[in-house]
């Protein structure tokens, strides 16, 4: 019992201290899908997993989808993560809904996400997203609640060149504020650009309140109909020059395999400073009779 109490005693210190996603509302977030392989330089792929990521990419989704989401963080149980995710293409756009945790007892951050992403015209597609988060931290430090939004944009300015952008909780308001916390809003701009049917690569960069922008990027190969693989990095800023995780690079490999509906995306990052996070996402694409 006194081992565990202090495992996870370090454990609370390491997401506390480190792990920049402990601040309630911030802009970093559970990237899924392909996203994850690009190390997070998605914010212009179209696709269902952009419910997670860049709303507006939904806009091209033509049957309703599901999926789920597991991933884990540096190797360490309670800080593993999970998700569901829905959306349904209609005459008035697609909609769409998110659950996302992760965490353990001293600490976990939930979030619920309501989207909606329409095309605009037939080379401009939006959407918005509605969450409401909360986090956690046990031993009675209380727990904090919010609710937030995020808008975004993709431009097909060439049928090789998207642009794309995405601001992310420019404001929040509070339900309760027991543990703390800080809405940090964040603006992501980013480019994908089609070298041919079989490879695409993505260039981003992300710039939090208060932080230094971070630049990230990705390439996307397609062996065949049904196999790809990718490769990513991501220069990360930090908030203060002497922070011990400033300009680290974090590195991203990932696969996607198929069988007919059915959709895997396999990724790994690799931190500099606190090693690798694999997840999976798996989803199903139904066709307009509700077949697989």
């Amino acid at each position: 019992m006194q081992n565990a109490f202090i495992v996870h005693s370090l454990i609370f210190i390491l997401v506390f201290h480190l792990v920049p996603r402990t601040a309630l509302c911030q802009g970093e977030e559970i990237r899924m899908g392909k996203s994850g392989g690009l190390a997070g330089s998605a914010v212009a792929v179209p696709g269902f997993w952009a419910v997670s990521d860049n709303v507006a990419g939904l806009a091209e989704l033509a049957d309703p989808t599901g999926g789920v989401f597991f991933g884990n963080r540096f190797g360490i149980r309670e800080l593993s993560a999970g998700a569901v995710a829905v959306a349904f293409p209609s005459p008035a756009g697609v909609a769409g809904a998110l659950y996302s945790h992760e965490g353990f007892s001293l600490w976990n951050r939930q979030n619920i996400g309501l989207v909606l992403a329409r095309k605009l015209s037939s080379r401009i597609d939006a959407g918005l997203r509605l969450d409401y988060q909360s986090i956690t931290f046990g031993e009675g430090y209380g727990k904090s609640e919010c609710l937030s939004f995020s808008a975004g944009g993709i431009t097909k300015i060439s049928e090789k060149l998207f642009l794309g952008a995405q601001l992310i909780n420019p404001y929040g308001l509070y339900l309760r504020e027991e543990a703390g916390g800080e809405i940090i809003p964040s603006l992501r701009m980013g480019m994908m650009y089609a070298f041919s049917g079989q490879l695409f690569c993505t260039l981003e960069a992300e710039k939090p309140s208060g932080f230094k922008p971070s630049v990230k990027g990705g390439m996307d190969y397609s062996l065949s109909d049904l196999a790809s693989v990718r490769i990513g990095f991501r220069e990360a800023g930090s908030q203060k020059q002497t922070d011990p995780l400033q300009g680290y690079i974090m590195l991203a490999f990932g696969a996607s395999l198929k069988w007919g509906n059915l959709t895997a995306d396999l990724n790994t990052s690799f931190h500099q400073v606190l090693g690798w996070s694999p997840e999976i996402s798996l989803s199903c694409q139904l066709n307009r009779k509700g077949k697989l």
